[in-house]
């Protein structure tokens, strides 16, 4: 089993913020071509989590998700 992590914390002054997949720091292509090279096939889960509270309202919620699945089945995922 193979578990990786990538958090930005608020720990140190960092702000704890996961945006829609493609609009933040993680290159999701260049991620899944490395996980490919090294052969792996397994089960993947990513997070969307904003910066907490206060929430954003629903509607970009719903963008949010929208854009993050987009961005994956163009990576083929979906």
């Amino acid at each position: 089993m193979f578990t990786a992590t990538s958090r930005t914390s608020a720990a140190k002054g960092r702000v704890w913020d996961f945006p829609a997949i493609g609009e933040g720091h993680v290159d999701f292509k260049r991620v899944l071509d490395i996980m490919a090279k090294g052969g792996f096939n397994g089960p993947m889960s990513v997070e969307i989590e904003f910066k907490g509270d206060p929430w954003p309202p629903l509607a970009e919620v719903n963008r949010a998700m929208k854009a993050s699945h987009d961005k994956l089945a163009s990576l083929g995922l979906s």
